[in-house]
């Protein structure tokens, strides 16, 4: 990202407020609805809500299609996904209070006698749809950032990947001068600059307060003083829709659903599946992106998936990182496939990226498929 946005912590603090009075008054009011988890957004008034997954498809959808018809969310998608998988997104505004609703539907036809072992073994700490690794984790995290008071794990030169980006972006500065000087509040989750021509909701990423259309029209127009040029700009006739994270203002690109900066950096963390990232972008948990999106999986893979990653944690002989492992997740969902048994050992090296399959993924027949 080029140039910052700093947000403080009161004003940080006033927007979670707002949420949190926004879903006090939705569980005071509506008191005999089903139970589901609700997530108040750490930037920006975001209500998060979640259905448990893991119950009956009938039952999921009935307490999903309850709260819809009580929020009165207008905006509502399903995506049908591999395995027989389906994924409910509702959404609306209330009281400048954004809030989103999702689920996932299983489909209810599973193999019994595999599915009992993996059920029985695979821990709830490895079960959830978005596993968030601990930043310490031996295997999937690593030591701390060298910027004092950062806590997310090392990943280049003995920094995080958001420290790394701005030592990059600021020149490559000295070290010790740069972790001197820096920031350790979570910049890639507050909302991002805006071009400053009134009326562009545009990213401001094309250099002097402009976004890069507005900042090639003012190179064609000679480079004069940028404030008196971004005055006498008039507004966009038309605007394409907002950026789906719920914080960000920004208009999207192309066919993008995001705007360009978080389109960025969803590609940069692998491209995991579009809902996990934009409620981890609400909710960045305690390693922001340290985290894995299994979602994209049917419902049986993703047990054996889980258990392989509780294996690989509880052996601590490879490390492997969230990165480097969605898009091993991505190559899995594209064989479109209800287990691993479904081909032979062999074969899944050549199904995911090269080198990330050769340090993730298994070479011999599972051991669930064994025992």
């Amino acid at each position: 990202m080029t140039g910052s946005c700093e947000i403080t912590q009161a004003e940080r603090a006033w927007w979670q407020r707002r949420a949190a009075a926004g879903l006090a008054s939705i569980l005071a009011a509506r008191r005999g609805l089903p139970c589901i988890s609700w997530t108040v957004g750490p930037a920006g008034p975001v209500l998060a809500g979640r259905v448990n997954g893991l119950a009956p498809a009938a039952q999921v959808r009935a307490a999903s299609g309850a709260w819809q018809s009580a929020l009165v969310l207008e905006d509502y998608r399903e995506h049908q996904m591999s395995g027989g998988t389906t994924w409910l997104h509702a959404a609306a505004r209330r009281h400048q209070v954004k809030v989103r609703l999702t689920a996932t539907v299983f489909d209810d036809v599973r193999p019994a006698g595999l599915l009992a072992k993996l059920m029985t073994a695979v821990r709830p700490g490895f079960r959830g749809d978005v596993l968030v690794f601990d930043p310490r984790d031996p295997v999937f995290g690593g030591p701390p950032c060298t910027i004092v008071g950062c806590g997310r794990p090392q990943r280049e030169r003995g920094m995080c990947r958001s420290h790394r980006r701005r030592w990059v972006q600021a020149g490559r500065p000295d070290p010790a001068e740069f972790a001197a000087t820096t920031s350790t509040d979570w910049r890639g989750h507050l909302p991002v600059p805006s071009c400053q021509v009134a009326g562009c909701h545009y990213g401001g990423d094309g250099g002097h307060g402009l976004c890069r259309r507005h900042a090639r029209q003012w190179q064609r127009a000679g480079c004069p003083r940028p404030a008196a040029w971004r005055g006498s700009q008039p507004p966009p006739a038309t605007q394409p829709p907002a950026c789906r994270v719920g914080y960000c203002d920004l208009r999207v690109r192309g066919t993008s659903t995001l705007c360009r900066t978080h389109r960025n950096r969803w590609t940069e963390q692998g491209r995991p599946d579009l809902e996990d990232f934009i409620t981890s972008r609400d909710d960045p948990g305690p390693g922001a992106g340290e985290r894995a999106g299994l979602r994209c999986l049917a419902p049986h893979l993703r047990l054996e998936v889980q258990y392989a990653l509780q294996c690989r944690h509880d052996e601590q002989k490879a490390r492997i990182f969230p990165a480097q492992l969605q898009p091993i997740l991505r190559g899995l969902a594209a064989q479109q496939v209800s287990s691993m048994l479904d081909k032979p050992g062999h074969t899944w090296p050549t199904c995911t990226p090269r080198r990330a399959a050769e340090n993730a993924m298994p070479s011999t027949s599972p051991r669930w498929a064994a025992s």
